[in-house]
């Protein structure tokens, strides 16, 4: 994930815990930087900057994801984002986690391929392919955690491979195919062509990804 993922909690003086484990183990620790590895040249990196730094403006600065939700509500909606711009930054953090020596259970396979000659040649996938859709993680009083941040962890949805990570205050989840089902395509609404990203809340103990991680540590 880049660095800006990890400004609030720089900004909060809080400790930042990422799981370091693989193989089914945990491993917890305490850094005081975002994770760093060298995967990228300096002409692609360039060319994915240009989505991590629309993305921050968008998420951090304006309208920026709210710090803390209305808990008698179900959901948030923002609307105003570039469909592009959002997409492609996940399928960034995604392709990136592929590549990646961290993140052992990621591995999108032929669509490794597809996805980068994406970020390559700038041209998203239609909204419903490639479906990604967030929860926004909570505490009790609805403040929103930006300080967890995991490895991605595998499953599957249907027939396809599916990965979810938490970042950005969020549980991210990604699906990776590009011949979506009928019910793939419904969990791509949420980041839809139009602008408009939908999120449900969730309290981050209840999780998946902190569910998994949990229970893989006992």
């Amino acid at each position: 994930m880049p660095e800006f993922c990890y400004k609030k909690v720089y900004e909060n003086h809080r400790a930042l815990k990422i799981n370091f484990g693989h193989d089914g183990r945990q491993e917890v620790r305490t850094i005081q930087k975002g994770i760093r590895e060298y995967i990228l040249c300096k002409s692609c990196e360039s060319r994915l900057n240009k989505y991590e730094q629309k993305f921050k403006v968008y998420w951090y600065d304006s309208p920026g994801l709210p710090e803390k939700m209305g808990l008698r509500y179900q959901g948030i909606r923002m609307a105003g984002a570039d469909y592009a711009v959002i997409k492609m930054f996940h399928l960034s953090v995604l392709w990136r986690a592929g590549m990646s020596e961290w993140c052992k259970s990621v591995s999108p396979g032929p669509y490794s391929k597809t996805i980068g000659n994406m970020l390559l040649d700038g041209e998203p996938p239609p909204s419903q392919c490639f479906p990604v859709f967030g929860t926004v993680l909570i505490d009790d009083d609805g403040y929103v955690q930006h300080g967890l941040v995991t490895e991605p962890l595998r499953s599957r949805f249907e027939r396809s491979h599916a990965y979810y990570m938490c970042y950005a205050g969020c549980e991210w989840y990604f699906i990776v195919t590009d011949h979506p089902t009928a019910d793939e395509m419904e969990l791509a609404r949420g980041i839809d062509a139009n602008g408009n990203i939908w999120m449900p809340y969730e309290r981050w103990l209840k999780s998946g990804t902190v569910r998994t991680i949990l229970r893989r540590g006992k």
